[in-house]
């Protein structure tokens, strides 16, 4: 499907450069859309693993023949004999075993090729399909992973490193000097048949280039229509609004978890960083009960609607006879507002939403959350609807109503979260940025919330139990554990200290 952006590489920013991050697949491959093919890695292959491609139909008997007798002379194998056609066909069938069945039917399945294409048209299907380790496939992945770049940057060395692959990509990529071994071989093999001069072969045995293997994910489609800055359907590429540096952070803390999770970034209403145990796409499409993460929203509009500051709520019944379950055990019978939305007590918000009332309330709910009456029951005060919310669309949500609100009811629920974060985090971590948590679901989906005026991390533990690992690890500490988060809320100066985002 054209809408799909199967094969797009997606750029992400850092500092001033837009680098690439990640490729669009559905699967495990990381396989790119076709490129333009340098001239000389055309003939630079050809020279290198097959000298007669354009006088054989598929099948180099010739070829074939001097291998055996190599083989047999040197004791082991040290040629395969197979053309670039039968690699390529090799690669379609994605039948690597070695067998006399395999062969035969790569064999055909050459003849096939042959005659089914032109040579022209085999060098470039060899050149996207082609294996180059770490899961890559096609010379463009192949560029991007190893170098950084696309195939029409790559210098003359890069092209010729890229070729020493192909022999054994885990062999050649993780070795670095009998990888530099062969790439001089392919210098010299290229510099006999003419295909460099001997300037440039001296200059490239001289500084041989060194692999950079640039993180490249693989990105579900799910995620273009919310990282999108720019797209190009002719170059098949995605400029995004993530955040390279941040997004680093973000995959270590996936990474470290004790527990599944899946965490997002928001900065000025756009996705800059995602990541997830669960898949890239997970924070978008699955969607839950948020549970208490409301709460600061109603909140504001009660407020807003006439509840004082320092009016009492019950905070153990209510007034609608509801049964509801409570976090934590009430401290005290009767809590303010703000005393209930800092221990996320139900019965407090569940009281007040009825003196302004329930209709109201929930009217305002279908408007903040932008979902249709039909999905609002008298349970969304708790965070309950009947689709769910994604973790996504809440932490856009809380973006979007700091960013965007300045008066004094959004300076005072700031103010209230804050507290929230300096009571979870310490004076320092939690000076100047919000925090609220939510359980759902009998716990089985634990969200954190933190952010301030520009930025909103969320994040939510997918579990079938308690919001801990057993040993005592809760979400929440592990962001404060791995302290890269929280610090990634300052900026630095150039004295050394930190400054607030």
């Amino acid at each position: 499907m054209k809408d799909s952006y199967q094969g797009y590489v997606v750029y992400g920013v850092q500092g001033k450069k837009y680098l690439p991050i990640g490729i669009i697949s559905s699967d495990y491959k990381r396989q790119t859309i076709s490129s333009k093919i340098p001239a000389k890695m055309k003939s630079g292959l050809i020279a290198v693993e097959d000298k007669r491609f354009y006088n054989h139909l598929g099948l180099d008997y010739r070829g074939i023949a001097r291998a055996v007798r190599n083989n047999i002379k040197k004791k082991r194998i040290i040629e395969g004999g197979s053309t670039i056609t039968q690699q390529l066909a090799r690669n379609l069938l994605f039948d690597f075993d070695r067998t006399m069945t395999r062969k035969i039917k790569e064999s055909i399945y050459s003849l096939y090729l042959e005659f089914r294409y032109s040579k022209e048209e085999i060098l470039s299907q060899y050149f996207e399909n082609v294996y180059w380790g770490k899961n890559i496939y096609g010379l463009r992945a192949a560029s991007i992973y190893y170098f950084s770049k696309e195939p029409y940057k790559l210098s003359e060395q890069e092209q010729i490193m890229l070729l020493t692959l192909l022999r054994g990509p885990n062999l050649y990529g993780n070795n670095i000097s009998v990888s530099f071994d062969r790439y001089k071989l392919l210098n010299e093999i290229l510099y006999k048949n003419n295909i460099i001069k001997s300037t440039h072969y001296y200059r490239n045995i001289s500084t041989p280039p060194i692999f950079q293997k640039t993180e490249l994910s693989v990105l579900d489609k799910e995620l273009v229509q919310y990282i999108a800055n720019n797209i190009d359907t002719k170059r098949g590429c995605i400029v995004s609004t993530i955040n390279i540096e941040l997004q680093r952070i973000l995959n270590e803390c996936v990474k470290t978890a004790p527990f599944p999770v899946s965490i997002v970034a928001v900065e000025k209403g756009k996705l800059c960083a995602v990541a997830s145990t669960l898949g890239s796409s997970h924070p978008i499409i699955f969607k839950a009960n948020v549970g208490s993460t409301l709460k600061p929203f109603l909140y504001q509009f009660l407020r807003e609607n006439g509840i004082s500051q320092d009016e009492l709520f019950c905070s153990v019944r209510n007034d609608l006879g509801w049964n509801v379950r409570e976090v934590t055990i009430p401290s005290d019978q009767y809590m303010t507002l703000e005393q209930g939305l800092l221990v996320s007590n139900n019965n407090v918000f569940i009281n007040a939403a009825a003196k302004i009332g329930i209709n109201k309330t929930l009217d305002y709910l279908s408007c903040k959350l932008a979902i249709d009456k039909k999905e609002i029951y008298p349970s969304t005060i708790l965070g309950a609807t009947a689709s769910g919310i994604s973790l996504v669309d809440l932490a856009i949500l809380y973006n979007n109503h700091f960013l965007s609100q300045k008066d004094s009811y959004t300076s005072e629920l700031y103010s209230i979260l804050n507290q929230n974060a300096i009571h979870k985090f310490g004076n320092y971590f939690g000076k100047n940025i919000f925090l609220k948590t939510g359980t759902t679901n009998e716990c089985r989906e634990h969200y954190v919330i933190l952010g301030n005026r520009n930025l909103v991390i969320a994040a939510i533990s997918n579990k079938n139990s308690s919001p801990n690992d057993g040993k005592g690890t809760t979400l929440t500490s592990h962001i404060k554990k791995g302290k890269k988060i929280l610090k990634y809320f300052f900026l630095k100066n150039p004295d050394g200290d930190y400054k607030w985002l």
